[in-house]
């Protein structure tokens, strides 16, 4: 298959427009794989530093004011590398991308970039409804954009393999349910900023179990080599 070709739009419901696409072989399509996971991973780094270290520490209670800090960067650090896996395993899927999916994909990136922002600001001030909002309302930005990006694969075909109904469902239900928690969490922050923001904690469980409860497959194991 050669790594860039036009494809030729079908009269079936969902076929892919015309235009460019870049198949799994192709320079295009790795610089895409590189560029996303080194944001992730700068991202990911970046939160650290948000964590500022206290001068004169001699004891453990010194460390208190620092606590906050601690845990805005491990809720982000685990939500980052969630949604990294998601788009590991969603990269891992696709055969081909073409311009739309790479705009999104570059929403995307731009999305997670920012997350070192808010996570500073709810480290500074963990109990305020202004911080607790934007966090949230970047991650419900993020959700979404994933959910986009899984829907223009399915819409313009870029899958290696078509999904089964199974696998299908459950991703309608899993990302469902976690864009509804995640709206859930920024209405509860409105009051409760730091029950809003633990309700974060429960997507990962939450799309797990959706998935579960809709019978959508595991992802298939390689086949052990035979003597």
């Amino acid at each position: 298959m050669s790594a860039v070709r036009a494809s030729a739009g079908g009269s079936s419901e969902g076929a892919a427009r015309p235009g460019v696409r870049y198949g799994r072989e192709s320079l295009e399509h790795a610089r895409l794989v590189n560029l996303s996971d080194a944001v992730f991973a700068i991202a990911m780094t970046l939160l650290a530093f948000k964590v500022d270290a206290p001068e004169g520490v001699t004891t453990f209670a010194d460390l208190a004011p620092v606590l906050p800090q601690a845990l805005a960067f491990l809720l982000s650090f685990a939500i980052v590398a969630n949604f990294w896996w998601h788009h590991h395993r969603l990269l891992a899927r696709i055969e081909e991308v073409d311009p739309g999916f790479v705009l999104l994909n570059l929403a995307l990136l731009g999305a997670v970039a920012l997350v070192p922002f808010p996570t500073e600001l709810i480290g500074r001030d963990p109990g305020e409804v202004a911080p607790a909002v934007v966090y949230l309302a970047l991650m419900l930005v993020i959700t979404g954009l994933i959910v986009l990006i899984v829907h223009h694969a399915e819409r313009a075909r870029l899958w290696r393999h078509d999904m089964g109904e199974h696998e299908r469902r459950g991703h309608v239900v899993g990302w469902g349910a976690m864009l509804g928690l995640t709206a859930l969490a920024l209405v509860v922050a409105l009051w409760w900023p730091l029950l809003g923001l633990a309700f974060l904690l429960l997507t990962g469980p939450v799309d797990a179990l959706a998935r579960r409860r809709t019978g959508a497959p595991r992802p298939a194991r390689p086949a052990a080599p035979q003597d």
